[in-house]
């Protein structure tokens, strides 16, 4: 069996044969994804998730949609 981690992250792409995942190495670990759409011939910042251990030992996930407030969820291990 796989050792749980704190967060664990999957992205399927469409076309893609693969998945990639991965997760922190250490309990306090955290992550950090964030999301590019095609605008105006560039890039902008679109969506970023931050993932992350509390020094009260509580997992929070921050989802943050540009130009919206940020939402936080707690999550009890």
């Amino acid at each position: 069996m796989r050792s749980c981690r704190n967060f664990w992250v999957e992205t399927v792409v469409d076309g893609g044969n693969t998945c990639d995942a991965t997760g922190p190495r250490g309990k306090d670990g955290g992550f950090v994804t964030t999301v590019y759409v095609r605008e105006k011939g560039g890039s902008a910042k679109k969506v970023t998730i931050r993932g992350f251990a509390t020094q009260a030992d509580l997992l929070q996930l921050h989802v943050n949609v540009e130009g919206h407030d940020s939402i936080v969820l707690e999550v009890t291990p």
